[in-house]
């Protein structure tokens, strides 16, 4: 039912938001494209709503995140959403989901590539980001291998897929410069979050602009 809704603001902390927003320009930083925390006006952009629990959607508990999603085809003017007090104030995992849900609007798929933003496997020592290897896809309801973007390719490569569509930022690909978003290595003691198969318009579950809002 369409109906007003109202998202809690970001609970934790303007050093905690500021280290999230820091670690989705980095995951970001080697495509051509802008992240900013301030409404970009009209212009064509993607949006990504962070703050409350899917609770606050009429969402059942334990999603994560939301995103549509149009079968690998990039969409622009719309919105996806992390649910950041489903997650608790843990940095690599809220910059995971986020990087995953804004890369489906971007038309990235679920894939089986560990290292990957767009994979549900769990973190390790890591932060997720997007990588330059061939992965299959999966089936987010049965966590089952299929072929990507609804059956239209056998893999999916998402720097490239990035790099291609956005353009790469010359900078960061070839390695001048001091990176001004270098992450610090995850705490070894920060929980893990145990991610059940998914259902993402697309949706992540628990168990050229892009603003960043709360």
């Amino acid at each position: 039912m369409n109906q007003p809704r109202v998202i809690p603001e970001y609970a934790f902390g303007d050093a905690s938001w500021g280290a999230l927003v820091k670690c989705v320009r980095r995951v970001y930083a080697p495509y051509f494209m802008t992240i900013t925390e301030t409404d970009p006006g009209n212009v064509p952009h993607r949006e990504l709503m962070i703050g409350g629990n899917p609770g606050n959607i009429g969402m059942s508990s334990g999603v994560l995140g939301v995103s549509p999603w149009a079968c690998g085809v990039p969409l622009v003017n719309t919105i996806a959403f992390v649910f950041s007090a489903a997650h608790g104030d843990n940095i690599p995992e809220l910059c995971w989901t986020a990087t995953h849900e804004a890369g489906h609007l971007f038309g990235l798929d679920h894939e089986l590539h560990q290292p990957d933003s767009m994979s549900y496997d769990p973190l390790t020592t890591q932060y997720k980001h997007f990588t330059d290897f061939n992965s299959e896809c999966f089936d987010q309801s049965t966590g089952q291998q299929i072929p990507c973007y609804c059956g239209s390719a056998s893999t999916q490569n998402t720097d490239l897929r990035l790099a291609t569509d956005l353009g790469r930022d010359r900078v960061f690909s070839d390695g001048m410069g001091e990176d001004p978003w270098e992450l610090p290595l995850p705490s070894p003691l920060a929980p893990l979050i145990v991610r059940s198969p998914l259902s993402c318009g697309t949706r992540t579950d628990r168990a050229t602009m892009m603003p960043l809002t709360w």
